[in-house]
């Protein structure tokens, strides 16, 4: 998972106890097994309250973070990003379908394989787990936003899962 926080982090940039970050984060899935426990940050932030949304926490969360360079997101994670696309603001949702929007271009203009489209609404819904998307879509800040040109085609490749193809043939 490229981009993750601990719960010391959690409590840390939320302002709460250890036990109160424990207690939110009982039902998110750590990234890996070992101490200490890491949670993708897109899978923690549905857990912050609606103050917290609008306070400097999610900002503090996104400085806090690890992040991992690297272009794969994870598998088995649609979970966690319908979650994180669930809690979002209408101005973020614009800010994630702009990225959608950018990143579909891109990738229509990188390659003449159709297979790829298949994957198109995993890869729509991965996308908010790059660390640069994330930020984006969460703060509004677009310093790590990726060029999308030159990221598109890597990202897919990178995360094209047949066995996470949201599209049915049965359903043609």
């Amino acid at each position: 998972m490229p981009i993750t926080i601990t719960q010391e982090g959690y409590a840390r940039a939320c302002g709460v106890v250890r036990n109160t970050a424990c207690a939110r984060l009982k039902n998110v899935l750590p990234v890996a097994s070992g101490l200490p426990k890491r949670y993708s940050l897109a899978s923690v932030l549905p857990t912050l309250t609606a103050r917290e949304r609008t306070s400097d926490a999610v900002q503090r969360l996104f400085d806090i973070a690890d992040i991992e360079d690297t272009l794969f997101v994870g598998d088995d994670v649609l979970s966690v990003c319908q979650a994180f696309e669930s809690c979002l603001n209408e101005e973020q949702r614009q800010r994630l379908l702009d990225c959608r929007v950018n990143f579909t271009a891109s990738l229509y203009y990188a390659t003449a394989s159709s297979e790829i489209w298949q994957f198109i609404d995993a890869l729509h819904l991965k996308l908010c787990l790059h660390p640069g998307i994330c930020r984006f879509v969460a703060t509004g800040d677009d310093a790590d936003l990726p060029d999308f040109e030159h990221f598109a085609f890597s990202f897919a490749l990178a995360n094209a899962r047949h066995f996470e193809s949201l599209s049915s043939k049965e359903a043609a």
